[in-house]
């Protein structure tokens, strides 16, 4: 799976009604991947994604390499056990981390 393809796969399992009063930004930064950076703003119910920006005043920042990402969208990892085995890194505010994994890998 690409990284473009797993955006798209972000975009179908976005949910507004999941995201009832939440806004916040994460950054992404997924070695070896196409685009290596990328970020994803929620607010207002809806969803911005943009390639290669690094999201300066993210929420929180997600750094993994293009292995673990794809097994975390593919369903083959859960995020929480690639970040228990140091495989994802989480920078910023742990809590939209958390609320991240639940949009999105659940």
């Amino acid at each position: 799976m690409t990284i473009r393809e797993a955006l798209n796969k972000m975009k179908e399992r976005f949910d507004p009604e999941k995201l009832a009063g939440f806004e916040g930004t994460f950054a992404f930064e997924i070695r070896d991947g196409d685009p290596e950076s990328f970020a994803i703003s929620v607010k207002d119910g809806s969803l911005t994604i943009k390639e290669e920006e690094e999201a300066e005043d993210a929420n929180c920042k997600i750094i993994t390499d293009l292995d673990t990402f794809e097994a975390i969208m593919d369903g083959r990892k859960s995020a929480v056990t690639a970040f228990m085995l140091g495989k994802l890194k989480v920078k910023g505010d742990m809590n939209y981390a958390i609320r991240m994994n639940s949009i999105f890998f659940e």
